[in-house]
């Protein structure tokens, strides 16, 4: 099949449009001019894309804070608050107290039993006692070192210090007194003889 060929109008045309086309001269100034323009709106349309969306996640961003404020601190707005399973108020081992025992309730009974007596103390020659602390007070022989331990307690051990109890023990009881005895022990060398010495020199006293 033979291909037709164009019209003459056509080709004439065509080379009329192409003929101008060299002859006529070019404005490059012009085409520079709007090819900036063109670029400028291009970028400036993207910048604003860019921003929009910038703003977009930042929002996002901001909303995410907001509603889910960082463990353990009071920010976006919320108020801290305790989480569940936990108190504010302190548990027992980290306030702990101490629980006295019978035999330290006795021995503030017996101290506070014993508070109270009247003894005048007029050692014999050659020893010198020592003022009484906490109903305790030792005799001393000034030549041998020799000592006693006297200790006065409540009428209410008396029974168990004359032997009523074998653990509470000393080598010399005393009668009582108005509610009150003496124990005396002899330590450092001391002598049955010493402490009987220092027993007979107490003046108790109502």
């Amino acid at each position: 099949m033979n291909q037709k060929s164009d019209h003459p109008t056509d080709s004439r045309l065509r080379t009329a449009l192409h003929d101008r086309a060299l002859a006529e001269p070019v404005d490059v100034d012009r085409l520079v001019a709007g090819s900036l323009t063109c670029g400028r709106r291009l970028r400036a349309r993207r910048r604003a894309t860019l921003g929009g969306s910038a703003l977009a996640i930042a929002a996002v961003a901001a909303g995410v804070v907001w509603l889910v404020p960082h463990e353990g601190s009071a920010e976006a707005g919320f108020a801290a608050s305790p989480t569940a399973g936990t108190s504010d108020s302190p548990t027992a081992s980290s306030s702990p107290t101490a629980t006295p025992t019978l035999r330290s309730l006795q021995e503030v009974k017996d101290s506070l039993d014993a508070a109270d007596y009247s003894l005048a103390i007029d050692p014999p020659a050659g020893w010198s006692c020592t003022e009484p602390a906490d109903d305790k007070f030792t005799c001393t022989q000034e030549s041998t070192g020799h000592a006693v331990a006297v200790t006065i307690r409540g009428i209410a051990q008396h029974d168990d210090y004359d032997g009523g109890d074998p653990d509470k023990t000393s080598y010399l009881v005393t009668d009582g007194h108005d509610g009150h005895f003496a124990t005396l022990n002899p330590y450092a060398g001391a002598t049955g003889e010493d402490v009987q010495t220092i027993a007979e020199s107490f003046t108790w006293s109502s």
